[in-house]
């Protein structure tokens, strides 16, 4: 009969409210997850730094230094020269298009490494391939070719 302190449970009792258990911390997961990414997101907009915009600054204003000499000596060429303006400008679009493709992608990687924690190793690495200071000028190099 009775047994003092003693309870008896059903077997089905016990799954119940292991699934409802079950349940409450699948919803906190979900809560908490929320709560991550939240954070996530206040971060990497802490890390959406000047410091980004200014490497991406910088870079640019390497890359047209470094195509903006090459495209005009080539322009100024003899067999070149001769073309009509109109074909200037459609060569200079052209030589635009295909250097914004092709720093699209290291563009986004610099965007990236600015929210994911590898900032200064993107930073430094870019600013070394591409010969950026900290003190960018706007002169190109002499030695540079098409």
């Amino acid at each position: 009969g009775d047994l003092r302190d003693v309870y008896l449970y059903h077997i089905d009792d016990l799954q119940r409210v292991a699934d409802l258990n079950l349940e409450k911390r699948e919803t906190v997961i979900d809560e908490a997850r929320h709560i991550v990414a939240q954070g996530v997101s206040a971060l990497a907009s802490v890390f959406d730094t000047p410091a980004v915009d200014e490497l991406l600054r910088d870079f640019d204003v390497r890359v047209r230094n470094i195509t903006g000499p090459a495209l005009s000596k080539s322009l100024a060429k003899e067999r070149m020269a001769k073309l009509p303006s109109e074909c200037h400008d459609e060569i200079e679009a052209l030589v635009h298009s295909i250097t914004k493709k092709i720093l699209a992608q290291p563009r986004s990687a610099i965007k990236s490494a600015s929210k994911n924690g590898h900032w200064n190793v993107y930073a430094d690495v870019v600013r070394d391939l591409f010969g950026i200071s900290d003190a960018q000028d706007d002169a190109p190099d002499e030695d540079e070719t098409p």
